[in-house]
């Protein structure tokens, strides 16, 4: 399941109008007893609903997504593409931190689709793609 937004299929910045809109329209749509619906969607509808109409538990989800992006996005030092990464004859690459360590990037961390790999010495990570 995506975000409570998504689910109610509107934006971040809705109005407690537009989500109330877009949530008569998505109920009416995948009600249980309409058709061959399953009450998942519809629960889901719910609970975005639920959330998102009032300010305070609206406000708190909003901080627990931005704090979610934060600790995601924040610490990523620099990204890497896996085709400009040459291993040494021990298998292993360095790219240097700005702490002054190095990240260590190995073969398993190649073989992987993306890759976060922090720094032995500060709260840096570098992004292989």
């Amino acid at each position: 399941m995506g975000s409570f937004y998504a689910v109610l299929e509107c934006s971040p910045t809705a109005t407690l109008d537009e989500i109330k809109q877009n949530y008569h329209r998505l109920v009416k749509k995948h009600h249980p007893d309409k058709g061959d619906h399953t009450p998942d969607k519809f629960v889901q509808i719910d609970k975005a609903y639920k959330v998102l109409k009032d300010y305070k538990s609206r406000k708190d989800y909003d901080s627990s997504l931005l704090a979610d992006s934060f600790n995601e996005h924040s610490l990523i030092y620099a990204e890497f593409r896996k085709v400009d990464i040459c291993l040494d004859d021990d298998g292993q690459a360095f790219r240097p931190c700005r702490c002054g360590n190095d990240f260590v990037i190995e073969q398993k961390h190649l073989s992987e689709t993306e890759c976060i790999i922090e720094c032995g010495e500060c709260s840096n990570c570098i992004l292989i793609r």
